[in-house]
C-alpha cells in the first residue's frame, strides 16, 4: 500500500479532526494534546505554524513547530521544538 503524506492547514473545516486525533496512553506523557498546542499557536501568532498530517485524506497527526524560521533552516541549523501527534490506529 502506497502512503501519501502531506501537511495541510488546520482550519474552521478539519478543526474536530486534528484535535480528536491521540497517542497511545503510554505516550501521553511525551507530547501535548493538540488542543493545547493550538490554544498557544494562537496566542502567539506569527511563531506556530499548525498543520494536520493526512495520509491521503485521513487525519494521522499534526505538526506544530514553534517558530517558522526553524522549519526554513534560518536559525543556524538548531532544531525546531515541534509538537507532533500520531493517531492511534485500531484494528
Amino acid at each position: 500500500m502506497t502512503s501519501t503524506l502531506r501537511l495541510e492547514e488546520i482550519t474552521p473545516d478539519n478543526l474536530d479532526a486534528a484535535i480528536g486525533l491521540r497517542v497511545h496512553p503510554e505516550q501521553e506523557h511525551l507530547v501535548a494534546p493538540v488542543v493545547k498546542s493550538l490554544a498557544e499557536a494562537y496566542v502567539h501568532p506569527g511563531t506556530a505554524w499548525p498543520r494536520l498530517i493526512l495520509d491521503g485524506d485521513t487525519p494521522v497527526g499534526s505538526r506544530i513547530p514553534a517558530d517558522r524560521r526553524n522549519e526554513r533552516g534560518t536559525d543556524g541549523g538548531r532544531a525546531a521544538a515541534v509538537t507532533a501527534t500520531v493517531s492511534q490506529i485500531h484494528p
